[in-house]
Protein backbone atom coordinates (compact mmCIF):
# COMPACT_ATOMS: atom_id res chain seq x y z
CA UNK A 1 0.00 0.00 0.00
CA UNK A 2 1.36 3.15 -1.19
CA UNK A 3 -0.55 6.24 0.31
CA UNK A 4 -2.86 7.01 3.01
CA UNK A 5 -5.83 6.93 1.71
CA UNK A 6 -5.42 3.34 1.13
CA UNK A 7 -4.04 2.69 4.32
CA UNK A 8 -7.19 4.81 6.22
CA UNK A 9 -9.59 2.54 3.49
CA UNK A 10 -7.48 -0.95 4.51
CA UNK A 11 -8.02 -0.19 8.29
CA UNK A 12 -11.67 1.20 7.86
CA UNK A 13 -12.34 -2.43 6.26
CA UNK A 14 -10.95 -4.60 8.84
CA UNK A 15 -12.14 -3.16 11.82
CA UNK A 16 -15.34 -3.27 10.18
CA UNK A 17 -14.76 -7.27 9.17
CA UNK A 18 -13.46 -7.75 13.17
CA UNK A 19 -16.38 -5.90 14.98
CA UNK A 20 -18.67 -7.76 12.84
CA UNK A 21 -16.97 -10.63 13.86
CA UNK A 22 -16.88 -12.72 10.68
CA UNK A 23 -13.54 -13.29 10.91
CA UNK A 24 -13.21 -15.88 8.50
CA UNK A 25 -13.20 -12.44 5.25
CA UNK A 26 -10.14 -11.30 6.90
CA UNK A 27 -6.76 -12.40 5.10
CA UNK A 28 -4.04 -12.64 8.01
CA UNK A 29 -1.36 -12.80 5.62
CA UNK A 30 -2.59 -9.27 4.19
CA UNK A 31 -2.95 -8.06 7.56
CA UNK A 32 0.49 -8.99 8.99
CA UNK A 33 2.02 -7.47 6.19
CA UNK A 34 0.27 -4.67 6.55
CA UNK A 35 0.90 -4.08 9.78
CA UNK A 36 5.15 -4.94 9.07
CA UNK A 37 4.53 -2.18 6.58
CA UNK A 38 2.86 0.85 8.59
CA UNK A 39 4.07 -0.22 12.18
CA UNK A 40 7.43 1.99 11.14
CA UNK A 41 5.14 4.76 9.55
CA UNK A 42 3.16 5.17 12.99
CA UNK A 43 6.52 5.62 14.91
CA UNK A 44 7.58 8.52 13.25
CA UNK A 45 4.43 10.30 13.50
CA UNK A 46 5.43 12.38 16.54
CA UNK A 47 8.58 13.15 15.03
CA UNK A 48 6.64 14.23 12.07
CA UNK A 49 4.28 16.21 14.12
CA UNK A 50 6.98 17.71 16.20
CA UNK A 51 8.49 19.19 13.05
CA UNK A 52 5.07 20.47 11.48
CA UNK A 53 4.39 22.29 14.79
CA UNK A 54 8.27 24.34 14.58
CA UNK A 55 7.47 25.19 11.27
CA UNK A 56 4.44 26.16 11.71
CA UNK A 57 5.45 28.41 14.47
CA UNK A 58 8.44 29.67 12.71
CA UNK A 59 6.00 30.49 9.32
CA UNK A 60 3.64 31.98 12.02
CA UNK A 61 6.01 34.29 13.95
CA UNK A 62 7.85 35.55 10.68
CA UNK A 63 4.81 36.48 9.26
CA UNK A 64 3.32 38.39 11.56
CA UNK A 65 6.44 40.22 12.69
CA UNK A 66 6.49 41.56 8.50
CA UNK A 67 2.62 42.47 8.81
CA UNK A 68 3.45 44.37 12.09
CA UNK A 69 6.19 46.23 10.28
CA UNK A 70 4.44 46.83 7.35
CA UNK A 71 1.59 47.85 9.49
CA UNK A 72 3.42 49.84 11.25
CA UNK A 73 4.55 52.61 8.52
CA UNK A 74 1.21 52.27 6.81
CA UNK A 75 -1.09 55.22 6.46
CA UNK A 76 -3.88 53.96 9.12
CA UNK A 77 -6.03 51.92 11.84
CA UNK A 78 -7.32 49.68 9.08
CA UNK A 79 -3.72 48.23 7.93
CA UNK A 80 -3.46 47.42 11.98
CA UNK A 81 -6.78 45.90 11.67
CA UNK A 82 -6.15 43.91 8.93
CA UNK A 83 -2.92 42.73 9.87
CA UNK A 84 -4.08 41.56 13.21
CA UNK A 85 -7.67 40.12 11.40
CA UNK A 86 -4.37 38.13 9.06
CA UNK A 87 -2.51 36.96 12.35
CA UNK A 88 -4.88 35.97 13.93
CA UNK A 89 -6.26 33.44 11.16
CA UNK A 90 -2.88 31.60 10.40
CA UNK A 91 -3.94 29.18 12.75
CA UNK A 92 -6.25 27.66 10.95
CA UNK A 93 -4.49 27.49 7.60
CA UNK A 94 -3.68 24.27 6.33
CA UNK A 95 0.31 24.02 5.89
CA UNK A 96 -0.15 24.85 2.07
CA UNK A 97 -2.45 27.96 2.30
CA UNK A 98 0.38 28.91 5.16
CA UNK A 99 2.88 28.72 2.78
CA UNK A 100 1.39 30.90 0.46
CA UNK A 101 0.33 33.57 2.91
CA UNK A 102 3.98 34.05 3.71
CA UNK A 103 4.82 34.51 0.03
CA UNK A 104 2.35 36.92 0.05
CA UNK A 105 3.11 38.53 2.88
CA UNK A 106 6.84 38.97 1.86
CA UNK A 107 6.22 40.01 -1.31
CA UNK A 108 4.28 43.07 0.57
CA UNK A 109 6.93 43.61 3.41
CA UNK A 110 9.86 43.28 0.28
CA UNK A 111 7.61 46.17 -2.09
CA UNK A 112 7.57 48.02 1.60
CA UNK A 113 11.06 48.34 2.45
CA UNK A 114 13.28 47.49 0.00
CA UNK A 115 16.20 48.51 1.24
CA UNK A 116 16.35 45.32 3.12
CA UNK A 117 16.71 43.78 0.05
CA UNK A 118 20.08 44.35 -2.17
CA UNK A 119 21.93 47.39 -2.84
CA UNK A 120 20.23 50.86 -2.45
CA UNK A 121 19.59 52.59 -5.70
CA UNK A 122 22.22 54.72 -6.61
CA UNK A 123 20.14 58.12 -7.32
CA UNK A 124 21.94 60.88 -8.96
CA UNK A 125 25.22 59.87 -7.03
CA UNK A 126 28.60 59.67 -9.30
CA UNK A 127 30.90 56.50 -8.54
CA UNK A 128 30.87 53.20 -8.26
CA UNK A 129 28.04 50.77 -8.15
CA UNK A 130 29.45 47.45 -8.17
CA UNK A 131 31.13 46.26 -4.62
CA UNK A 132 33.21 44.17 -7.12
CA UNK A 133 35.09 46.88 -8.55
CA UNK A 134 36.58 47.43 -4.94
CA UNK A 135 38.58 44.93 -4.76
Amino acid sequence: MENTENHEAYAARTAEVLTGGDLSEIDFDSLAAWLKEIVPRLSSVPALESDLASLRTDYTRRISGMLKAVAAVGKGDRDLRDALRTTESLENLTAEELIAQYHRTAAVFRDTFPASYGRLPRIGRPGRSDFADYR
